[in-house]
């Protein structure tokens, strides 16, 4: 639905000016009439929000971005329903301008910027709405978002980290598929072609072989299928809360990958905490925003137990025992922490530790993968070139 943008008078003669959603023209006309707004001109806003768009309204880089912007003209001084206005021009992204223009309706129509936002929980996660109510209340929204951006900051390095970690890896891999492909379909059928046409016996591996490229395009099919279908079962299967639920459990605990996905879920959880707790949340509304957040569903669980044992009375580390994962050194700091009044910042050294040892894992495991992946290259290649060789040394033999 267009947003229109329009300046006029109310009843007593005062002037206003605002934005509306409306069909069209006549529409904004009978909404604003209906307030008691005389319209004296309008524009339409957002004419290019109508072009389709697909893909993510707003990706990690872009949100960081939006919020340095929205930070900045604050602390310039400008109101929140200005700062939207500027930051909702965006015709190269009509998704989120789109977007934008809603929140500053709804705000313009009295409602809180935390509570505008929260209707678009795909486009801003819950963190950021917590961080902003507590702005709200406090009368400060600068700090607590500036906050907010040093995490998402922070967690989209570890993010890229993986990426670039896992390139090489994904590059070595997709070239065994190709160099395979390539050579059951233009290479091997050669020899195929040249081996139909021996009298003598093939060897028994040159022979599955060559039934094998013969068939290449119905097992490639099949192998497809299976795989596609496999996918869809295991999407299907993690959709449910069951499934869902024994996955994230085996992610945490399968070797290698397990160690991975426990170091970066300590350093999450950790760093979300002290944010929360240092914006001025409670322990136990910290815990159960970042039990909303976190994307495990066995941590989630674990930390709304914690959340009630706290509310029970028990101590935050003692409770932190429910969560399997923590080592016993990071539930001391923890109780250190609680003891001193220092609780965030010893959650912050517990993060950039796991954060350091997160990312020497990756290196190590990198370390580990490429040269594994080149030997199963060299291997699974040098193994299909000596199989169909086999019949030529053969011969060779029986000349000599």
């Amino acid at each position: 639905m267009p947003v229109y943008s329009f300046q006029g008078y109310d009843l007593d003669g005062n002037g206003i000016s605002g934005s509306e959603f409306a069909d069209n023209p006549p529409a904004l006309q009978d909404k604003l009439t209906q307030r008691g707004i005389v319209v004296e001109n309008y524009s339409c806003k957002n004419k290019k929000s109508r072009v389709l768009s697909f893909g993510r309204i707003l990706n990690a880089d872009d949100l960081i971005l939006l919020l340095q912007e929205f930070v900045s003209l604050l602390a310039a001084g400008f109101p929140i329903p200005r700062v939207l206005l500027m930051l909702s021009d965006r015709p190269d992204q009509p998704r989120l301008q789109q977007v934008l223009n809603e929140i500053l309706v709804k705000v313009e129509q009295g409602e809180n910027l935390s509570d505008a936002i929260a209707y678009h929980p795909k486009v801003f996660d819950d963190y950021l709405i917590t961080s902003l109510r507590i702005g709200e209340k406090s009368g400060d929204l600068v700090e607590p978002v500036k906050r907010y951006i040093a995490y998402r900051k922070v967690k989209q390095k570890l993010t890229t980290s993986i990426k670039q970690a896992l390139a090489y890896p994904v590059f070595l891999m997709l070239t065994m598929v190709f160099v395979i492909v390539a050579l059951f379909t233009f290479v091997l059928p050669r020899f195929v072609e040249m081996y139909s046409g021996f009298n003598a016996e093939l060897p028994a591996a040159t022979l599955i072989l060559m039934s094998v490229v013969e068939n290449f395009p119905i097992y490639a099919g099949i192998s497809a299928a299976v795989i596609s279908v496999g996918y869809l079962m295991f999407k299907v299967y993690i959709a449910t809360e069951s499934g869902r639920y024994r996955f994230d459990f085996f992610r945490l605990y399968v070797p290698i990958i397990g160690r991975m996905v426990r170091l970066f879920s300590i350093a999450q959880i950790t760093r979300v905490l002290a944010t929360l707790i240092k914006s001025g949340v409670t322990v136990v509304e910290a815990l159960v925003k970042t039990a909303d957040g976190i994307n495990n569903r066995v941590l989630s669980r674990q930390l709304r137990m914690v959340a009630r044992r706290i509310e029970e009375g028990a101590a935050l580390a003692d409770a932190m025992r429910i969560i399997k994962i923590f080592p016993s050194k990071s539930l001391k700091l923890v109780a250190a922490g609680e003891e001193s009044g220092r609780l965030e910042e010893l959650l912050i050294n517990i993060t950039e530790y796991h954060e350091e040892l997160f990312e020497s894992s990756i290196k190590k495991i990198v370390a580990l993968v490429e040269p594994i992946i080149m030997l199963i290259i060299g291997l699974f290649v040098g193994g299909i070139i000596l199989v169909m060789y086999l019949p030529i040394f053969s011969v060779a033999e029986i000349v000599q």
